[in-house]
């Protein structure tokens, strides 16, 4: 376990790796919700806000290089705790509060009571999840980029695989912000927030070919378009959905064209950055994932 004393708040190729592992190793990260504990306690939101958002490690993978990709298999989130943030001026609600609202959600039988009459299914997943970005330093918090980041997808849960790009020598991947529930696209900026344990499968796709996070879950995969705006990340998540459909699945132009037309499915990430996602389902003649062998060389 990498435990979460070992938190960073940014994405760097400059930082020292906490520990180096080989590809098909299982390792769980220790994710922080010391910012929301402190708030709880009455201090202000300016004397934590320096805690925003860590992520633990970062963590090398041996022999990762330049143009390959990491794939992160989700095993297991393990809930600790979690809590119900309201801030004033933060998010589209935050007009709504004129004082910090911090509030423990109890957990139990695999349920969040949000009061004593109102309760949501637990339902966690990863908020931040990346490795050193090409150039400069990346946030934990705003704006994600094609390293990864503040993505918010709450389709990054048990169950599925990201692939992220390689841009420098052991790719560096650090995880955190877990929630435990999560609306689609975080509505308000926050979620119920969480600290926890993350147990991931760690694999190296040489010379795997994506510029983005791609995610892969039962039945579908997912691009991620991450842009300067809605529409540049829409079209980005649409000219990768169409090079999967052409260059894996072997579709001719016009058959990509007419099924992306039929099937393709668009949604937001979470508003740290405009993020869309195109959803490729599996197609009716291959119902079969992607699969990662030990000698895959393309995505």
């Amino acid at each position: 376990m990498i435990p979460k004393n070992h938190s960073v708040y940014s994405f760097s190729s400059l930082q020292s790796p906490v520990c180096e592992v080989t590809p098909g190793t299982v390792l769980t990260f220790e994710t922080s919700d010391e910012q929301y504990e402190r708030l709880s306690r009455g201090e202000s939101v300016q004397a934590v806000r320096k805690l925003t958002n860590p992520v633990t490690g970062p963590v090398a993978i041996q022999g990762a290089q330049k143009g390959d990709a990491i794939c992160v298999e989700v095993l297991d989130i393990q809930i600790s705790r979690a809590w119900a943030v309201w801030v004033p001026n933060l998010g589209s609600l935050g007009h709504k509060t004129q004082t910090i609202q911090v509030k423990e959600v109890l957990i139990q039988n695999q349920t969040l009571h949000l009061s004593p009459r109102l309760t949501v299914d637990l339902d966690p997943m990863i908020g931040c999840i990346g490795v050193a970005p090409k150039k400069g330093v990346g946030s934990t918090v705003a704006p994600a980029g094609r390293w990864g980041g503040n993505m918010d997808l709450r389709e990054l849960r048990s169950g599925t695989s990201i692939w992220l790009p390689v841009f420098h020598p052991g790719g560096l991947l650090s995880i955190g912000d877990l929630h435990a529930a999560m609306g689609t696209g975080e509505p308000t900026c926050i979620a119920i927030e969480a600290s926890g344990q993350v147990t991931v499968r760690i694999e190296l796709i040489p010379k795997a070919g994506i510029e983005s996070p791609r995610l892969f879950v039962p039945g579908a995969t997912m691009c991620v378009g991450i842009g300067q705006s809605i529409e540049q990340a829409q079209l980005s998540a649409i000219d990768q959905a169409y090079q999967v459909l052409v260059e894996k699945f072997g579709l001719s132009d016009f058959e990509a064209y007419a099924y992306a037309s039929a099937k393709l499915e668009l949604r937001f990430g979470g508003p740290a950055s405009p993020i869309v996602l195109a959803v490729v389902p599996d197609l009716p003649f291959n119902n079969k994932n992607y699969q990662i062998t030990e000698n895959s060389d393309s995505f």
